[in-house]
C-alpha cells in the first residue's frame, strides 16, 4: 500500500503519527493490558515455496477462530493482527499497541505431504514464554494441531475449560486436504483487500466440490454472495438467494460455526425484512464466537436501522476493541454517530479509517456524509469526489455518485446535480465481459438527488422502487439523517410500513 503525503501503513507501523484507533479517547480505559485478550500474530511461512503463503495464512484465520471459542478469551481479529507482519515491532511493542496481555507466534513449513508447525504463547509485558511446541505431522492432521495448540492456550493461561468443552473431540471441518486447501486460498485472495470476487468465489466452489460437506466453505462462499450485492457486483435478486441458500447449508452441515448466522442475518435485515429473525441471527453468531468483530459490527448496523443508535454506538465500540485497526469496525462506529447526529465523531471514526487505509475509498465518502449533514458541501463534494477516484474501474461508484448529486443539489449546484441525475438515470445495467451476471441498478442514487433537489414525490418513487429491487442502503431509510426532509411525507410512513421498519423493535 503507498503512501500518501509520508503517511501510510508503513510509515503508520514504523513511526509515531497525529492519532490511532488505540489512542481514542475511552478505549485505553475500557481495555486494560488483559492476559485474556490475546493476538494470534501471522504465522511465518518458512516453506522453499513462496506459493505456500496461503496455507500459513490459512492457518492464521483458522488459528483466530478456534481459539476464540475458548470461553473467557477475547481474541484480536485477524485485520488487526496482520498489520504487524514484517514490522520489525517487538512483542512488548505490539502488546500496548493493541492493548493485549498476550501473543501467540510461530512458522509453518509444508514439504509435500508433510507439515511443521512451531507455535509459541509469550506475555506481552514480560515476553517471557509461558508455553511453546514443535508438530511434525502429514498435512490431513492440520486440525488436530490447531485443535492442540488452541487447549495449550487455555493451559498456559489458566482457564478452566468446561468438562463437555475439554472432552470432545472437535469436528474436524473436512477430511479432503484438496478441499481444504481450496478454502484457505479463497481466504487468502479475499484477505488482500482487492475484492476478487471472481478468483475468490472460484476457490470456496472448488473446495465445496471436492467435499459438498464442507460448511465452511459454503459459510464463505455465502459470505461472498452478499458481499458481491452489497458492493453492486451482483444484482440483490439473484445474490440474496444464492448466500440464503448456501448459507443455511453451513448451519446444516455445522450448527457450531457464527459466520454463516451472520450471513443469514444480514439476508433477513437486507432482503427478506424480517427484523426480529435478523436480531436473533446476530446474537446467536455473538453467542457462538463472542469474538467475531464482524458480527458485532453489522449487529451495530443493524440496531443504528432500528432506532436504537445508543446500543449501535455501545456494539461498535465492542468491535473495535476486537479489531481495532479494521475498516469495517470503525465504518460502523462511523455510521452509528451518524444515526446519532454526533456529525464530528462519526467524522473522527472516518479520518481514523483514512489512516489505516490511506487508499481505501470508504472512510472519504463516510466523512463525506457527515460534512453534508454539518453543512460543509464543498469540503463534502471534494471527499466524494476523492473517493470516486479510489474505486477500482471495474466498479461503478453509483453509491458515492448519487450522494455526490445530493451534495451538489444541497450545496445549490443545481446544475451539477441534474448532471448527475441523468447519468445515473442512464447507467447501464447490462452485462459485460467483467460482470457475467447484471449489477443492481441506480434507483437508490436517483432518489438521493431528488432528496437533494427536494422533489420528495419523485425521490420517494425512485426509493420505493428501490425497496422493490432490495438495494441494501433502502434499510437506512429511518434513521439516517439524509432522509429527514421526507419524514412527514405520506408515502414515507407507506414505505416503512412496507420495508417492516414502522414495526421493528429491539427486543430483549
Amino acid at each position: 500500500m503507498a503512501d500518501e503525503k509520508g503517511v501510510g501503513l508503513k510509515g503508520w507501523l514504523s513511526g509515531p503519527r497525529p492519532k490511532t484507533p488505540i489512542d481514542q479517547p475511552g478505549l485505553e480505559k475500557s481495555v486494560p493490558l488483559d492476559k485474556r485478550r490475546i493476538a494470534v500474530l501471522p504465522m511465518t511461512n518458512i516453506s522453499k515455496d513462496q506459493r505456500d503463503e496461503y496455507f500459513a495464512e490459512g492457518i492464521t484465520d483458522e488459528l483466530i477462530a478456534a481459539i476464540s471459542k475458548i470461553p473467557g478469551l477475547h481474541v484480536i481479529a485477524r485485520t488487526s493482527s496482520e498489520k504487524y507482519k514484517g514490522s520489525g515491532k517487538g512483542i512488548s511493542e505490539i502488546g500496548k499497541e493493541l492493548r493485549i496481555g498476550t501473543i501467540l507466534e510461530g512458522t509453518v513449513r509444508t514439504v509435500r505431504n508433510q507439515l511443521r508447525v512451531t507455535a509459541q504463547l509469550i506475555d506481552s509485558q514480560t515476553e517471557e514464554s509461558l508455553w511453546s511446541e514443535t508438530y511434525d505431522r502429514k498435512l490431513g492432521d492440520v486440525f488436530d494441531i490447531q485443535t492442540d495448540i488452541a487447549r495449550n492456550v487455555a493451559d498456559g493461561l489458566k482457564i478452566r475449560l468446561h468438562a463437555r468443552i475439554d472432552q470432545q473431540a472437535p469436528k474436524k471441518p473436512t477430511a479432503n486436504t484438496e478441499a481444504y486447501a481450496h478454502y484457505l486460498k479463497g481466504r487468502y485472495f479475499w484477505n488482500r483487500g482487492t475484492f476478487d470476487f471472481a478468483k475468490t468465489r472460484n476457490q470456496f466452489e472448488l473446495a465445496i466440490q471436492k467435499d459438498p460437506a464442507f460448511a465452511l466453505g459454503y459459510s464463505a462462499l455465502a459470505d461472498i454472495y452478499l458481499r458481491m450485492s452489497r458492493s453492486g457486483d451482483l444484482s440483490p435478486e439473484l445474490a440474496y438467494p444464492k448466500a440464503l441458500e448456501l448459507a443455511k447449508k453451513a448451519t446444516a452441515l455445522d450448527g457450531t460455526l457464527g459466520e454463516p448466522y451472520v450471513v443469514l442475518a444480514a439476508i433477513r435485515q437486507e432482503y427478506e425484512w424480517k427484523w426480529d429473525e435478523a436480531r436473533a441471527g446476530f446474537q446467536r453468531a455473538i453467542e457462538l464466537n463472542p469474538s467475531n468483530s464482524i458480527a458485532r459490527a453489522w449487529y451495530a448496523f443493524y440496531l443504528g436501522h432500528v432506532g436504537r443508535c445508543e446500543l449501535g454506538i455501545e456494539e461498535a465500540k465492542r468491535a473495535i476493541e476486537l479489531d481495532p485497526l479494521s475498516v469495517d469496525t470503525h465504518r460502523a462506529a462511523a455510521e452509528e454517530y451518524l444515526f446519532a447526529h454526533d456529525y464530528d465523531k462519526s467524522i473522527d471514526e472516518a479520518e481514523t479509517m483514512m489512516e489505516l487505509f490511506p487508499e481505501s475509498p470508504i472512510p472519504y465518502a463516510n466523512r463525506a456524509i457527515a460534512e453534508v449533514e454539518k453543512g460543509m458541501y464543498d469540503d463534502a463534494i471534494t471527499d466524494f469526489q476523492r473517493s470516486d477516484k479510489l474505486v477500482r474501474p471495474e466498479i461503478l461508484p453509483l453509491i458515492r455518485d448519487g450522494r455526490l448529486g445530493h451534495a451538489y443539489a444541497k450545496s445549490g449546484r443545481t446544475v451539477d446535480a441534474n448532471r448527475i441525475l441523468r447519468e445515473l438515470e442512464n447507467v447501464p445495467v447490462a452485462s459485460t465481459p467483467k460482470r457475467p451476471s447484471p449489477p443492481r441498478s441506480a434507483a437508490m442514487d436517483i432518489g438521493l438527488v431528488y432528496v437533494g433537489l427536494g422533489n420528495n414525490h419523485a425521490a420517494l418513487g425512485w426509493l420505493e422502487k428501490a425497496a422493490d429491487e432490495r438495494i441494501s442502503q433502502i434499510t437506512h431509510l429511518k434513521c439516517e439523517p439524509i432522509f429527514s426532509s421526507i419524514r412527514r411525507e405520506p408515502g414515507n410512513e407507506t414505505l416503512l410500513h412496507k420495508i417492516g421498519l414502522d414495526r421493528a423493535r429491539l427486543r430483549s
